[in-house]
């Protein structure tokens, strides 16, 4: 027995669908659930759109209403047609009688190409709509349609970026630290189809702090390659989904080469994306690291004459560096109170590290010669542990 009742159809949802350069893209026209009481047995449906754009080619039935009239051959037709340009009408219907559509599901999908390159919008738009039940040898009923309004925006690029964010403006190296953490959050909006990313961080000052380590805080986020360069560090990426805005997504330590005060400017720059061209706009951000004034637990070398180089003793936990930025150790001596040599430690470096127990409790004098313009100069503290 055929329905009755007037038939309700209600377009459901107005989507947004990111595609550009030749893309395929898929629309899908959703309506409110069809019960058996108002079952229909045909309908034709109106597209439009901007054929200079856009090109519709391929109904999409799976998981869709209109799956049923695909699967009933000869009884039933469902075919897309182009009638004029930038209109497209969509024939289903059964012609036995006691043929029913109903359900939950979409009613229809078409996939399509977007023919342009990422400057601009355009619109897939319902026309008409035309659902009936009967047995195709009667007059149908009144029809009863609400809200047809249908519009699908094909390459939609407002507000589609990729930001690479430092949210603190001044990453301060402390007196007592010699390491700082860098947190750099990633945002992405809709970018699942970005497999790789390529980004740097660049030091417009590098001889004062260096980046000892790199690590990925984010699972969707796999650093596949590190290259470090003079005054820039390249980081190559693949993507796994979207990013978690709101944790850091990139986690870097840095350290002071320096025990003087200074301020170097730092940039996070994106570099490449690739496999998606939906990306309109990318954000790339800036950040000053202050190195404060030289550390407390440093002390310098004593000597008289003040054109000699300048060399650093300091405590970093449970060891000591030695070091001098312009000039290269060559020995340092470790005495005891006593004047007794306890350690003699030959080297060509410009840094030494010591572990704590190679001084011995009280009063010890370290020795440090220093090759400076093809003379040697002996530098002289004492250091009380």
């Amino acid at each position: 027995m055929l329905g009755q009742s007037p038939i309700s159809i209600e377009v459901k949802s107005v989507s947004d669908v990111d595609v550009c350069g030749n893309k395929l893209f898929q629309i899908y026209v959703q309506t409110n659930e069809i019960y058996v009481s108002d079952s229909i047995v045909g309908f034709d449906l109106y597209l439009g759109y901007n054929p200079d754009k856009i090109q519709l080619d391929q109904l999409l039935v799976a998981n869709t209403l209109s799956s049923q009239f695909q699967n009933n051959g000869s009884e039933s037709i469902l075919t897309i047609n182009k009638t004029i340009s930038g209109e497209v009408w969509i024939s289903g219907a059964y012609f036995v009688e006691k043929k029913f559509l109903k359900g939950k599901l979409p009613l229809i999908a078409i996939s399509g190409r977007y023919l342009k390159e990422c400057t601009d919008t355009t619109e897939i738009a319902i026309l008409d709509f035309i659902p009936a039940y009967y047995d195709f040898t009667k007059i149908p009923p009144q029809l009863q349609i609400t809200n047809l309004a249908l519009k699908a925006t094909v390459a939609n690029l407002s507000g589609r970026s990729f930001q690479a964010e430092i949210k603190e403006e001044i990453i301060k190296i402390a007196n007592t630290d010699s390491i700082a953490t860098i947190n750099v959050y990633l945002r992405n909006d809709d970018i699942a189809r970005n497999k790789n990313v390529e980004l740097s961080i660049f030091l417009n000052r590098n001889e004062n702090i260096n980046i000892e380590d790199i690590e990925s805080t984010n699972s969707t986020f796999i650093i596949e390659t590190i290259e470090r360069k003079l005054d820039t560090v390249i980081l190559k990426a693949k993507i796994l989904g979207v990013i978690a805005k709101d944790t850091p997504t990139i986690v870097f330590k840095i350290q002071r080469k320096s025990f003087n005060s200074d301020t170097v400017s730092a940039f996070i720059i994106i570099r490449k994306l690739t496999d998606c061209n939906c990306i309109s706009q990318i954000n790339n951000d800036s950040f000053n690291i202050q190195i404060q004034k030289k550390l407390i637990s440093s002390v310098e070398f004593e000597d008289k004459d003040s054109m000699s180089p300048k060399v650093y003793l300091q405590k970093i936990g449970d060891r000591y560096e030695i070091q001098s930025y312009d000039n290269t150790l060559s020995q340092i001596n470790i005495y005891n109170s006593l004047g007794q040599l306890l350690e003699k430690i030959n080297c060509s470096v410009s840094k030494v590290e010591l572990s704590g127990d190679k001084l011995m409790n009280g009063l010890n004098i370290i020795e440090v010669i220093v090759n400076c313009n093809n003379k040697v100069n002996k530098k002289l503290i004492k250091y009380i542990k």
